[in-house]
């Protein structure tokens, strides 16, 4: 059976190059409905640097009860709305160490349906820290 991918709309973020940052997102299923820890079977994120296009990090797995939340977040971190979001993870410094654009991909496999992925995105322009 092919793989279905559902792309949720792509993120703009500025980070500083080689440290390390939460990133946050609203997902919804195809249905309409939001994933929750139920819903999600297995979570992994792949970082892309854009002006090589190596990948800094390969499907590196993630806990899912420790990025998607049952209920919408409304803490500090997030300064998009007042809804929320429902998943957030820490892309490690690691990650993003020069200062350029990459690309971070979270794949989310729901659990009725592992054919079925959601996926992610977020373009990080990584800068240089002045100090």
């Amino acid at each position: 059976m092919p793989l279905t991918v559902h792309e949720v709309a792509r993120r703009q973020v500025i980070a500083h190059a080689g440290q390390g940052l939460w990133l946050m997102a609203r997902v919804e299923g195809i249905d309409g409905s939001l994933v929750t820890q139920g819903s999600v079977a297995a979570a992994d994120f792949t970082v892309t640097d854009q002006t090589t296009g190596e990948a800094t990090v390969t499907a590196d797995a993630l806990v899912v009860s420790a990025i998607v939340f049952d209920t919408l977040q409304t803490d500090d971190r997030w300064k998009q709305d007042e809804v929320g979001y429902n998943v957030r993870f820490w892309l490690p410094g690691s990650s993003i160490p020069n200062p350029r654009p990459y690309a971070v991909e979270l794949q989310l496999t729901p659990a009725s349906d592992v054919e079925k992925q959601f996926l992610v995105p977020w373009d990080v322009h990584a800068q240089k820290v002045f100090r």
